[in-house]
């Protein structure tokens, strides 16, 4: 065990249980109870043992071939335990012992313990939705409210992004403006936590209970709101991707069952994009948070001539502060700095090769975060080109006609043909044909006489320095 990190020994300041499953327990006994470092855990449930310092060990427990049990650790941490930065305490917990080789390590697993704050709610934990945009009445908030007829999913929730649980958008029809989430937790004992911090993930607008108790309320007007209100603004950006600290009266726990509840609302009926996951962290050593900090462009691995001119575009979001600089630099040298948004900068593109691209934030407490990117010097950057027609899916007659066209452009020079291919999907080994070419925009033509089948039609972008690229194939089907 290593308790360094945590500031001394973790036995003089806490208790640590290892819970042996029933049988276990009992082959442990009928084995004489052997170890070092260990008792018995008085007044606690059967089969418990307290660790009682580092290096412990039991001992002449037998297993059976092919046979698995668990067992369970258990942290205790004293009421008056000190609040630390970078407090962490490590255990391994090994098993040793095989036939003929008693010394032999077989499995193991180490814990670490982040004691510079306790979670209560972990991000990405599971929570009850209610998301047919329909009021679940008053009571919704309290604790004893019955939700056992929501639905269940893990968060990060949402559309648009890259939520963990999607809700349904019915983006045909409109989608409805809120969505309600509880998630239930226990407390053994309220006044153990000395300070709450929620940090919440939302678009567009939310309000926050805990326990029936409004703790929080951000993009709603003041007063009652129901599923029909929209938030008062569109969240757009890096905003999005963030968790915004809100620091919680921990008075506001009670003991045993307590209830999260959040109502997330929509700025649209149209939204494209809606997100939702929250933390609860009690006993926190350090409540400030370093600055966000993300490229909204070029995108990494981008391609550029040598001395075209790079566009860079950051944005920076200190949640708990204010923005102090936002610096670019490039393969390690500044390229740029500035204290207000936005955030531009320009690079002209060095020699032929990969550059790597880094921006750092720095908060008005002095706290800074990083953001990398790489992009690429080529000769010749090839022209862009995507599909427009036939879509994906499309069916046709034999010896019918399909309209294909499609949209190239190329920032450096011109865009000397497109050419477009069609293959036969149905088998692996067969050629790609060329069907026609179309040398000035608009890039049209027609595909006939394709006998039934399967097939996949795609796009070649050619400028006038030969370079080229090939837009996503889209499946079509003859009958």
């Amino acid at each position: 065990m290593d308790s360094q990190k945590f500031g001394g020994s973790f036995f003089e300041k806490a208790r640590l249980f290892l819970d042996l499953k029933p049988e276990l327990f009992k082959r442990w006994r009928e084995g004489q109870g052997q170890g070092r470092g260990i008792k018995i855990a008085e007044g606690r449930q059967t089969g418990r043992l307290e660790i009682a310092g580092p290096d412990a060990f039991i001992q002449n427990i037998t297993l059976n071939p092919k046979e698995t049990f668990s067992v369970d650790l258990h942290f205790e941490l004293p009421k008056d335990y000190r609040l630390r930065r970078g407090a962490f305490a490590e255990f391994d917990l090994v098993q040793v012992g095989a036939p003929g080789k008693p010394e032999a390590i077989v499995g193991g697993q180490r814990f670490v313990l982040d004691l510079t704050k306790l979670v209560l709610v972990k991000s990405s934990d599971q929570w009850r939705y209610r998301d047919d945009g329909s009021y679940p009445g008053q009571a919704w908030t309290s604790a004893g409210f019955d939700d056992s007829k929501w639905k269940l999913g893990k968060a990060e929730f949402g559309f648009g992004g890259n939520q963990v649980t999607t809700i349904d958008g019915a983006a045909e029809y409109g989608r409805p403006v809120t969505r309600y989430f509880r998630h239930t937790f226990d407390v053994a004992d309220p006044s153990f936590y000395r300070n709450l911090l929620l940090r919440l993930k939302r678009s567009d607008g939310a309000v926050v209970y805990l326990n029936g108790k409004e703790v929080h309320r951000v993009n709603l007007p003041a007063g009652a709101v129901d599923a029909r209100r929209l938030a008062t603004r569109e969240v757009t950006g890096l905003e999005k991707e963030v968790f915004f600290p809100v620091k919680i009266d921990p008075g506001n726990l009670t003991r045993e069952k307590n209830v999260m509840a959040v109502e997330i609302h929509q700025n649209s009926l149209r939204s494209d994009r809606m997100t939702f996951d929250l933390e609860l962290s009690p006993n926190r050593a350090d409540t400030g948070f370093a600055p966000d900090l993300a490229f909204a462009g070029p995108p990494d691995g981008a391609l550029f001539q040598e001395h075209e001119t790079v566009p860079v575009e950051l944005e920076a979001l200190a949640t708990d502060g204010k923005i102090r600089s936002v610096s670019l630099y490039v393969d390690g040298k500044l390229a740029g700095s500035a204290e207000q948004p936005p955030y531009r900068f320009t690079w002209t593109a060095g020699a032929k090769g990969l550059h790597r691209l880094r921006a750092e934030a720095v908060d008005t407490s002095q706290s800074r975060t990083t953001s990398l990117r790489s992009v690429t010097v080529v000769e010749v950057v090839p022209p862009v080109v995507s599909l427009i027609q036939p879509s994906e899916g499309t069916e046709a007659k034999a010896k019918g006609t399909i309209s294909i066209s499609a949209r190239a452009s190329d920032r450096n020079t011109k865009v000397k043909r497109v050419e477009f291919w069609v293959r036969e999907a149905d088998f692996f080994m067969s050629k790609s044909r060329l069907v026609s070419t179309a040398s000035t925009a608009p890039y049209r033509a027609q595909i006939k006489d394709l006998k039934p089948g399967q097939y996949m039609v795609w796009a070649v972008a050619v400028n006038d320095r030969g370079a080229s690229s090939q837009s996503m194939p889209v499946h079509v089907k003859i009958k």
